[in-house]
């Protein structure tokens, strides 16, 4: 009889290749960092009369919300596949090409539709003319630091998606996911076969990516163009649409990363297998078998994790952001506001 011992190292790496691992941690962080920020108020806010506020929350509610819907959306869309596809189903043998591009789909849907919304139903004429102080591009509402995640995850992503695919071999059945590891000194010895992050699940996660960067972009732009209620609420709205570009960044990069952690594991598992026994040759004694980046699969396999940590973590929190996105309505009515104030 022989005895499988389970030491901490394998414990813990038990434990945090479960996605809803990840998301029990996720949302304990998000919690600390939401009751650290929670006393922090908009000072535009504050200084506008009610109505105003009002006015600016019947106006944004709705993407606000949306964007909200698409985050929980996006942790969603990966729990389910990896649900069914594992439990429910059966299929955790099986081939799902999309395993990897799940998130971007999810996300890539999900900023459409706030797209299409505030396209068609969250843009209206101003009722007092505002004069713009500068031009508004896509990227005016928008923090320079969160364009540069998105841009650096995305290389990430191209990067692994391609060095991955340039590896890997096809199945019996043409699809590209698996890695042939030769063995050493054993020319006659078939290769070991692994599952791999091939080009059959990096193709869908590229164009999942390319399709989400759009939406994004789409959206960023229309939330920049459209036009402000009145004067008296320029700055209130500014800072609502920062919100919302924010939001629709940090969607992106949490999905990105979710998509970086499950080809990460699928490259971590190259690793599952490192010699082979032949009976009666050796002596017993098994023969090693390695590839040339079994060191950085190994890294990536620890990074799987934490990608997913800080991704299931910005979506817990764009939830959880809903009420301090838009202007709180004051008990009573106060004067407008002068300009001076509002700059």
């Amino acid at each position: 009889m022989h005895l499988t011992t389970w030491n901490l190292p394998d414990v813990v790496m038990a434990l945090v290749s479960l996605p809803i691992t990840s998301l029990v941690i996720a949302i304990f962080v998000s919690l600390v960092v939401e009751a650290w920020a929670s006393h922090r108020r908009d000072a535009e806010s504050a200084a506008l009369r009610q109505t105003d506020q009002l006015e600016i929350r019947s106006r944004h509610r709705s993407e606000v919300v949306l964007l909200a819907v698409v985050a929980v959306a996006v942790i969603v869309a990966p729990l389910a596949d990896v649900l069914l596809r594992s439990y429910v189903l059966d299929m955790s043998a099986s081939t799902a090409p999309l395993r990897v591009a799940m998130p971007l789909l999810a996300a890539c849907l999900g900023i459409a539709f706030v797209a299409t919304w505030i396209g068609t139903r969250g843009t209206a004429p101003s009722s007092v003319p505002v004069i713009p102080a500068a031009r508004r591009t896509w990227s005016s509402f928008s923090r320079p630091r969160d364009l540069v995640i998105l841009g650096t995850l995305l290389v990430v992503l191209v990067v692994t998606t391609v060095l991955a695919g340039l590896v890997s071999s096809t199945d019996r059945d043409g699809r590209h996911v698996i890695l042939q590891i030769p063995v050493p000194n054993l020319p006659d010895v078939d290769p070991l076969r692994v599952q791999f992050y091939g080009w059959t699940y990096g193709i869908p996660a590229l164009l999942g990516a390319a399709a989400l960067v759009v939406a994004v972009v789409v959206l960023l732009r229309l939330n920049a163009a459209r036009p402000f209620i009145r004067p008296e609420t320029v700055h209130a709205e500014r800072t609502v649409r920062r919100h919302l570009a924010s939001d629709a960044t940090t969607i992106p990069i949490a999905a990105l990363a979710l998509a970086l952690a499950a080809g990460f594991r699928l490259v971590a598992d190259a690793n599952a297998i490192t010699g082979i026994v032949i009976t009666g040759v050796n002596e017993g004694a098994p023969y090693d078998a390695t590839w040339k980046y079994a060191e950085l699969a190994a890294v990536v396999g620890w990074g799987a994790p934490l990608l997913e940590v800080v991704g299931f973590t910005l979506l817990v929190l764009v939830a959880m952001r809903v009420p301090r996105r838009l202007p709180t309505p004051l008990l009573a009515t106060g004067s407008a506001a002068p300009a001076e104030e509002l700059r």
